[in-house]
């Protein structure tokens, strides 16, 4: 399970459950607002420190990375069984494309953010954000030519997405 750091309460239930299961699992730590070259990197080592076969679960921006640490270093497969990824950006993120024009305006959500929650201030590196906001944009994601590396036979690829629909005025408060 790749952890975002700021998700620990979300996962704890979904790890308790595995743990009960009799399944080894663990949280990475990944950097909840680090690019796919900072995480990529956490994600191979957890992988390679693993005993038997992997079971990736990706949530958001998780899931990006996991197809990006897979496609840096394909030599991973060969203890993977299986991802998941959950709500994961993989055609990009409209809100990424908003705020591009805009960086001074994430840099300012970001620090007021961690101001709000000091334990979240050393939590993530400051010197990726702004590849981050380009690497979830959906005009760098649509010049991918694959979304996901290839995957070798029976290695299970899940991905699980919901739409949310908002009144126009929440949605436009959202942007403003």
């Amino acid at each position: 399970v790749l952890d975002h750091l700021l998700q620990r309460p979300y996962f704890k239930p979904a790890l308790e459950r595995l743990k009960a299961l009799g399944i080894s699992a663990r949280l990475v730590p990944v950097d909840p607002m680090g690019s796919e070259e900072i995480n990529a990197p956490i994600i191979r080592r957890a992988i390679q420190e693993a005993r038997g076969p992997v079971f990736l679960i990706g949530h958001s921006m998780g899931g990006t990375h996991i197809a990006a640490a897979l496609g840096r270093y394909p030599e991973l497969q060969d203890k993977l069984r299986a991802v998941l990824t959950i709500q994961s950006p993989h055609r990009g993120a409209p809100p990424a494309d908003r705020l591009l024009p805009r960086l001074w305006l994430y840099d300012l959500i970001t620090i007021l953010a961690r101001l709000l929650h000091p334990w979240r201030f050393f939590a993530t590196s400051f010197r990726s954000w702004h590849q981050t906001i380009r690497e979830l944009s959906q005009s760098h994601r649509s010049r991918l030519k694959r979304l996901f590396p290839p995957l070798k036979p029976g290695i299970g690829l899940f991905s699980v997405a919901s739409r949310l629909k908002m009144q126009p005025t929440a949605a436009a408060a959202l942007i403003a």
